[in-house]
Order: C-alpha cells, then sequence, then structure tokens
C-alpha cells in the first residue's frame, strides 16, 4: 500500500463491500416482513397464522370447536400459536441464509428469534372431546300425581 491509487483502489473495494452488504440486508429485511407461519391444531379445528412478529395476524376456528370445552379450546389456541411463533426462526432463518448467507448478523437476528420463540413451546397436544353433561330429568305430570297421592 504505498501509492495513492492502492489506497483509492482499497477503499473502492471497501465501499463495494459496504454498499452490497446494506442492498443484501436491506432485501432481507423487507423478505423477512412478509414471512409468516401456520400451525393447527385440533385435528385442523384450529388454525393460527403469525406475521414476523410473532404477533397472530389470523385465526380460525371451526365448527368443531363447538363440541369442544371452551377451556379446551383456548389451551389448543395457545399451544398452536406458541408452535407457530417458534416456527419463525426456522422461516427467518432460511430467509436470511438465501439474502444474506452465512452471517454473524444474520445469526444474531435468528438467535433473536429462537430467544423469543423457543422451540420447546410443545406442538398442541390432541384435542379432548367434549364431555355432555348428563341430562337431568325434568318433573313430570305423573311425578306430580304421585305426590299428591293421599296414602
Amino acid at each position: 500500500m504505498d501509492t495513492p491509487e492502492d489506497v483509492d483502489r482499497l477503499v473502492g473495494e471497501w465501499s463495494t463491500r459496504v454498499t452490497e452488504r446494506a442492498r443484501r440486508f436491506q432485501l432481507a429485511q423487507e423478505s423477512v416482513a412478509t414471512v409468516s407461519v401456520t400451525e393447527s391444531a385440533a385435528n385442523g379445528a384450529i388454525r393460527v397464522t403469525v406475521g414476523p412478529s410473532g404477533i397472530p395476524t389470523d385465526i380460525w376456528l371451526s365448527d368443531d370447536t363447538g363440541r369442544m370445552r371452551p377451556a379446551e379450546v383456548a389451551r389448543q389456541l395457545m399451544a398452536c400459536m406458541r408452535h407457530a411463533q417458534a416456527s419463525l426462526a426456522d422461516r427467518v432463518g432460511a430467509v436470511m441464509a438465501e439474502t444474506v448467507g452465512d452471517s454473524a448478523d444474520a445469526a444474531a437476528v435468528v438467535a433473536s428469534y429462537h430467544q423469543r420463540f423457543p422451540h420447546d413451546a410443545p406442538a398442541p397436544p390432541p384435542a379432548e372431546p367434549m364431555r355432555l353433561p348428563k341430562p337431568v330429568r325434568t318433573p313430570s305430570r305423573e311425578d306430580e300425581e304421585e305426590w299428591d297421592a293421599p296414602w
């Protein structure tokens, strides 16, 4: 690096690399912004879609959830959402690898998703069928007549 031309060449190469890296990260940011993950639970009766921030963008419940206890629907829905969120890290990792390549910055982005949405979130368990309460027998006219019997 003895001549001004060498310095100019090195600065030009560095500037080109920085510009290209910024372009790839801009592309990665735009691509990650479109990422979504959809998961289902309860044999397809519950479906949750989450966007790149992990916030649900769509929740769908089939009529089959009407035969489930409300607490079971809530449990299945939350487990389904956590499973979708945990899958975001893999999807974002694929986008980062495709646009930015294998870099420490890309790994840091993916690691932040793994930290926010850990994979140890269990997959939604099978739905428990709703148990209908035993029917209550209503008094009949015959019951009233027996009660009024003179004996």
